[in-house]
């Protein structure tokens, strides 16, 4: 029995030494190459297809169907985008993310504006296990009134 139990420890230590410093359950580096092969580039922009205001409170921006899910919406009082009034990422909340099958089109829809004037804007992003790792450019701004 002993025997065995030492033969096992020396096993236990002969493969614990060849396996890598970093672990293999480690979240990988996010490298130039992985960047490069992105489908979201620098010289790409967002398009915002059009945006309204279905109900009091809301904006719904539309984007044309692509090969990246996932969005960034920025809201503003002003078209320069000083000092935003939202800038968030689909939560399921607040901002909620949805396909229309009719259209072929994704919707990001915002609640919780005040009723006035705002500048909208999109740009697509792709992220990995520790991080976001490509953005595009943003889109160009559509002023929209909220009921």
């Amino acid at each position: 029995m002993k025997k065995r139990i030492i033969c096992f420890m020396l096993t236990l230590a002969l493969l614990i030494s060849l396996v890598p410093a970093q672990s293999a359950f480690a979240a990988p580096k996010i490298t130039t190459k992985m960047i490069a092969n992105s489908s979201v580039t620098k010289n790409s922009a967002a398009k915002l297809e059009k945006v309204t205001s279905p109900k009091k409170g809301r904006i719904k921006a539309v984007m044309p169907p692509t090969n990246i899910g996932n969005y960034q919406i920025q809201v503003c009082k002003n078209n320069k985008f000083k000092k935003l009034v939202k800038n968030c990422i689909p939560d399921g909340k607040k901002c909620i993310y949805t396909y229309d099958e009719k259209t072929g089109n994704y919707c990001l829809t915002l609640k919780g504006l005040k009723k006035g004037t705002y500048y909208v804007r999109v740009r697509w992003y792709e992220s990995g296990l520790d991080g976001v790792y490509g953005r595009s450019k943003w889109s160009k701004a559509k002023k929209i009134k909220v009921k």
